[in-house]
């Protein structure tokens, strides 16, 4: 279960902070059909962060570990925060900090239920990785994927696992001028985690590989808007 010899030491440095460093909701208790609930310790981050690439690079580096260290849950989850843009302006980056907070905890909540799915086949071993790094993710993709919705009339639309901000302070508030920024940006971001409302294009596949993509939320259809969060989810494993 420990990083395996011979790993670059940059390399080595990062994976010890993936160990290291992690919010209080990260460490949290899974429940298991067939075993009831334990103690795993999970790591959210944004898909193209240098942590989720470092951790990417590693297990494909590694794919025969076992037990592996990192176990990957969701290679790619895109959620996507629904808000009035009349209400919340994500350009503000307090705001968009926010959104990208409340997405970590939803998609841990997401992860809760499809592990304690029936048709999962999870089990407390393939969690800490005694079935490899990759074998918890290959058995969540479907009911993960079964989450995802399109967000316009095209079965080519761009697609997210939707749910609503939360407003909880009177700073996330839009001003008029802000509220006209919002709904006016056409600006194509190249980052997912620092998007703004703009128009739609090519979506990611249903199942997407790992890595991150440019999610864009549409303009049309309503008031409401999409800001895109794609995350990579993993496990620490036994041994580290």
């Amino acid at each position: 279960g420990k990083v395996a010899e011979g790993t670059p030491a940059k390399m080595r440095e990062v994976l010890e902070q993936v160990v290291t460093k992690v919010s209080k909701e990260q460490n949290t208790v899974v429940s298991l059909l067939h075993e009831g609930p334990i103690h795993i310790q999970l790591r959210v981050f944004a898909a193209n962060s240098v942590e989720a690439k470092t951790l990417r690079e590693y297990v494909t580096s590694n794919l025969e570990q076992s037990p592996a260290p990192f176990v990957v849950l969701a290679r790619q989850l895109p959620m996507g925060v629904t808000y009035d843009p009349g209400s919340l302006d994500p350009s503000n980056a307090s705001v968009a900090d926010r959104l990208r907070k409340q997405a970590k905890t939803r998609a841990i909540k997401l992860l809760r239920e499809v592990i304690f799915d029936p048709s999962s086949g999870i089990t407390s071993a393939t969690l800490r990785g005694y079935s490899g790094p990759m074998d918890p993710a290959q058995r969540l993709d479907k009911l993960i994927n079964d989450r995802v919705t399109t967000i316009d009339s095209s079965a080519s639309g761009p697609r997210f696992i939707l749910f609503p901000a939360i407003v909880r302070r009177a700073a996330d508030l839009a001003t008029p001028a802000s509220t006209h920024t919002a709904a006016s940006a056409t600006h194509v971001a190249a980052n997912p985690e620092d998007s703004s409302p703009h128009t739609a294009h090519t979506p990611p596949s249903t199942h997407p590989a790992m890595g991150s993509s440019s999610w864009q939320a549409p303009r049309g259809g309503g008031s409401s808007r999409h800001f895109p969060v794609s995350l990579m989810v993993i496990a620490i494993g036994d041994g580290d």
